[in-house]
């Protein structure tokens, strides 16, 4: 996607709009998404006064309602990355906010209606599990359905009464990450909970006169939501306990301009227990730290046994590299996911195909 770009030499309220866009553009890669170049030229547009926010969203809406191959861009959710960067850009330049659950419904509505998949507004009626990479699959145990209303409000009540004027800073930044942990493990709708959330902080932090770095949310806004999954996941089994860490340090560049390095591979929750070698970056971070087909050790390893043999099973490529059986699992899934590599037919008799281009 081209870069957006500001003329900073313009009058205020060019960067208020900047700053506004990198946001709303950069929270669609806590779902893998990436807005097109149709919907970047708008926010350009946008950005330079030429266009109202209304006027983009009309457009884009407009636009993907004309477009002829619309199956396409609905399954690719090119539709729903553009028109949700758009409304989230609007929303954001909206300044009026109130700490209720009903701004949480309303910002879930706005942002999602018309897409399929999506109950905009509505809390979900049943329980959900989701697999997350950083669980290594598993999931975070997310809020019964039948106490999300008690909870939610509940959460937001105490809020409303919270005291920030006695704490130092410190305390401030960890009391609003665990505000915002405590809110998204609700995970209060089907889809569209982490987006929905990050703009309820934001508007709900600026309505009370905090400043916010938005690079954060503009670069690493995947690593937001890992952070979040791995501040809200114990597993007594393993012996993996609840680790916030990795929120506070986002939150420390976000509120307090720290540079903390937020790389998604060191939140995984085997990171500590692999070889170097085996995990460094074959568990990548495709949206703020982008890999091509110049991985480490092991993933580079595992490409060159596949070019050599596109029929290698798990058992030949861990005998192949000197790793595990479950490493070669792991990195497989992660070429898989990143674009590096395709199977062809079945799991029994298909082969390995080594894709041409770079990895996302």
């Amino acid at each position: 996607m081209p870069e957006i770009t500001y003329d900073r030499a313009e009058t205020a309220g060019y960067q208020e709009r900047f700053d506004n866009w990198k946001t709303a553009i950069g929270l669609q890669a806590v779902d893998r998404l990436s807005p097109s170049e149709y919907l970047t030229t708008l926010a350009q547009d946008h950005i330079e006064g030429t266009k109202t926010i209304d006027e983009v969203e009309r457009l884009v809406e407009g636009y993907y309602a004309k477009l002829e191959n619309h199956q396409a861009a609905e399954q690719t959710r090119q539709d729903e990355a553009d028109l949700v960067s758009a409304r989230i850009a609007k929303l954001l330049e909206t300044k009026t906010f109130a700490l209720t659950e009903n701004s949480l419904r309303a910002i879930h509505k706005k942002l999602f209606s018309g897409f399929r998949g999506y109950t905009p507004g509505i809390y979900r009626s049943y329980d959900i599990v989701k697999s997350e990479w950083v669980l290594d699959g598993d999931t975070v145990q997310y809020g019964h359905w039948q106490t999300l209303d008690d909870e939610i409000a509940l959460l937001v009540n105490q809020e409303q009464c919270f005291d920030y004027s006695k704490l130092a800073v410190a305390d401030k930044v960890s009391h609003i990450a665990d505000f915002t942990s405590e809110l998204w493990v609700q995970h209060a709708f089907l889809e569209g909970n982490t987006r929905t959330t990050a703009l309820f902080i934001i508007k709900y932090l600026r309505s009370i006169g905090v400043v916010l770095d938005n690079q954060p949310f503009e670069s690493n806004s995947w690593y937001f939501r890992n952070a979040l999954a791995r501040a809200n996941y114990r597993n007594a089994a393993i012996g993996i306990t609840a680790d916030d860490s990795y929120l506070q340090r986002f939150f420390d560049n976000l509120l307090l301009g720290k540079h903390h390095e937020l790389k998604n591979r060191t939140i995984h929750i085997y990171w500590q227990q692999e070889t170097a070698a085996a995990a460094a970056d074959p568990v990548n971070d495709p949206v703020n730290d982008p890999v091509t087909k110049t991985l480490n050790t092991t993933a580079s390893a595992v490409l060159r046994c596949l070019q050599n043999n596109p029929h290698a099973t798990y058992d030949n490529l861990a005998a192949a590299t000197g790793v595990s059986r479950a490493t070669i699992r792991r990195v497989i899934r992660i070429l898989k996911d990143t674009g590096a590599i395709t199977r062809i037919g079945s799991d029994k008799s298909g082969h390995w195909s080594i894709n041409d281009r770079p990895l996302r």
